[in-house]
């Protein structure tokens, strides 16, 4: 997801309901990026060679949320705004109509493929070693040069000619695999002391994506295996005239998903 969208994702949308995307990271990424060095333990995804380092890269998902092809456009988005509303370029048909596939308890309907709990969080700066962002990168540095100090130094935390950081050494040696696991290490060991009745990791899901094949979104769809769900046909349908009144901003889109189970 980039700024709260999924544009290329419609057609898949369409096709399959609002599935859980995956994708291994490249190996080779831009040139001020490092190539893979936060690896898995165990193979994370089949579209490699087998044997390969590609097998053990690092994934990324998408949970697909209400209206997927609007969000903010990249030229808004506020990296400094934590409380910039990322639905506001969202409309309530869309919303209604695209609903997502976030739900209580996924039972895999096209609107209902995953639901989210909050588990806890651990926070970069305290594994940084930075109390308080603001003084440490900006008000520290002018405050030491007002004073007149000889010596006063921009901190930063990482320094892509250094490879190492400023005022923390966190992030030295972005490319070297054994520190790249040491610092997936320091947040689990931060999140099992945060939180030391939660589980600090799970079993994660093998990336199984392959490709999108040619001609694969004109194949006749065949949906009697799914979950029984009215949004196939809904999803076509006109909106309602609540919806088409209701203000941009819309709140959380119903779901259709049908009461219904997953046979185990």
């Amino acid at each position: 997801m980039d700024g709260n969208q999924a544009s290329t994702c419609e057609s898949t949308f369409q096709k399959y309901g609002f599935i859980v995307g995956c994708q291994a990271v490249q190996s080779a990424g831009a040139e001020d990026q490092a190539s893979l060095a936060y690896v898995h333990d165990s193979p994370s995804n089949t579209g490699c060679v087998p044997g390969s380092v590609e097998c053990f890269a690092p994934l990324w998902f998408t949970l697909p949320g209400p209206c997927p092809e609007f969000g903010i456009p990249q030229d808004s988005i506020d990296a400094n705004n934590a409380d910039q509303d990322v639905g506001q370029y969202k409309t309530a048909e869309c919303s209604w109509r695209m609903p997502g596939g976030r739900c209580e308890k996924a039972t895999g309907a096209p609107d209902c493929t995953y639901s989210v709990w909050q588990a806890g969080e651990v926070m970069l700066d305290d594994l940084s070693g930075i109390d308080d962002y603001q003084v440490w990168w900006n008000t520290s540095y002018y405050e030491c040069t007002d004073e007149g100090g000889l010596d006063c130094v921009q901190n930063l935390e990482y320094d892509v000619e250094l490879d190492a950081g400023v005022g923390t050494s966190f992030w030295d040696n972005r490319a070297d695999r054994d520190a790249c696991k040491e610092r997936v290490n320091a947040v689990k060991r931060a999140f099992a002391d945060k939180y030391p009745d939660t589980p600090y990791q799970v079993d994660e899901p093998v990336c199984d994506f392959d490709m999108v094949y040619d001609g694969e979104f004109g194949w006749p769809d065949n949906h009697m295996g799914g979950v029984k769900s009215s949004w196939w046909t809904d999803k076509n349908a006109p909106a309602p005239a609540s919806v088409l009144t209701a203000p941009t901003a819309a709140p959380t889109a119903p779901t259709y998903a049908d009461e219904a189970q997953v046979a185990s």
